[in-house]
């Protein structure tokens, strides 16, 4: 149906702005081949103190390298459980424009890595696409095994560096 108005009641309105849209937040992740999904995990730790930041710091090391070594589109995405816990440390990134599931973008990379994301059903629905998921969880019973095609069960403090290390020195 198009709509349509009559001149007369064209001139009762008159433009006060024009403004540019901001794009989208994490669209990014709708066209990313390699994609680093984040989740509540980090926020915890088997030993010693967590540190999301590290972690959000050690997800875009892995993205540029990737991005500058293989000239792929990286994105880094959320679980809803990690966007509702607005961590402090994380808050102008971690966002509702990043989260990846049901209720957030469904996305279709080459690979997805899920880093301390236990796999609700949710976040299982946006990920469905995905090529091929690598999921780092110390539970090796989380849900997320079900869709992965590599399980890493290790703490993604340690796991996260050694991935970047070995994915530095194979792509030299």
């Amino acid at each position: 149906m198009k709509w349509s108005a009559k001149e007369e009641e064209l001139n009762k309105f008159s433009v006060l702005e024009v403004k540019r849209l901001p794009e989208e937040e994490g669209v990014e992740l709708l066209s990313a081949d390699f994609v680093v999904g984040l989740g509540l995990g980090i926020v915890r730790r088997t030993r010693g103190d967590p540190d999301p930041k590290y972690v959000l710091d050690m997800a875009r090391k892995i993205n540029e390298l990737l991005a500058q070594r293989l000239k792929v589109k990286t994105a880094i995405g959320a679980s809803r459980a990690l966007v509702w816990a607005e961590v402090r440390e994380l808050k102008d990134f971690i966002t509702p424009g990043r989260q990846i599931g049901q209720t957030g973008k469904t996305i279709s990379p080459k690979v997805y890595v899920a880093v301390g994301i236990s796999g609700a059903i949710q976040h299982k629905v946006g990920i469905m696409r995905s090529r091929k998921i690598v999921a780092i969880n110390t539970d090796p019973e989380a849900p997320i095994k079900d869709m992965a095609s590599y399980m890493i069960n290790e703490d993604l403090y340690e796991a996260l560096p050694k991935l970047y290390e070995s994915l530095k020195r194979r792509l030299e």
